[in-house]
């Protein structure tokens, strides 16, 4: 198929062998391996009722892909509720994967939201026993300035504090 021009590049000659070993484990087979692989993002999420309904859509279009000769490849995509999420990024490259049209990104903008996501790690490292919340918050004065505030637009006005970047 000529179409795989970009996917052989990870599925083909010796040094792809754990590539393609990684890719039987989830269902390739030898055909598979010359079909163009298409990625699909997958917001499904039961964690609110906008999110719930996603994975139906998400099994038909990695079925119509499957039909017209490739192979799709599921992968999951952050979900924010509550209008509000905290992304730890040391990378600095969440940015790149948002969509600016509708949301809002920033380095924590607030002593409000740094107390806010200091307390949900602590939940979770009380709850879970989370070893890497525990360091994050052993590191906390560093590890913080590594947190992103993201915000749906249509919920910055009914926050309840606003972020920085709101009140300019």
């Amino acid at each position: 198929m000529p179409y795989n021009r970009r996917s052989k590049l990870i599925t083909q000659g010796v040094a792809r062998s754990p590539n393609r070993a990684m890719l039987r484990a989830v269902g390739f087979g030898d055909d598979d391996f010359e079909k163009p692989i298409v990625g699909v993002a997958n917001g499904h999420s039961t964690m609110n009722p906008c999110n719930a309904g996603i994975q139906p859509l998400v099994d038909r279009a990695a079925a119509a892909i499957k039909e017209a000769g490739a192979m799709p490849q599921l992968f999951g995509t952050p979900t924010v509720t509550g209008g509000m999420a905290f992304a730890w990024d040391p990378d600095d490259c969440l940015p790149l994967r948002l969509n600016p049209e509708s949301v809002i990104s920033q380095r924590m903008g607030s002593a409000h939201w740094e107390g806010v996501c200091r307390g949900l790690i602590e939940e979770h490292a009380r709850e879970t026993g989370s070893r890497h919340a525990e360091r994050i918050l052993a590191e906390w004065e560093r590890e913080r300035l590594a947190f992103w505030q993201v915000v749906r637009k249509e919920m910055i006005h009914r926050l309840a504090h606003p972020l920085a970047m709101a009140a300019e």
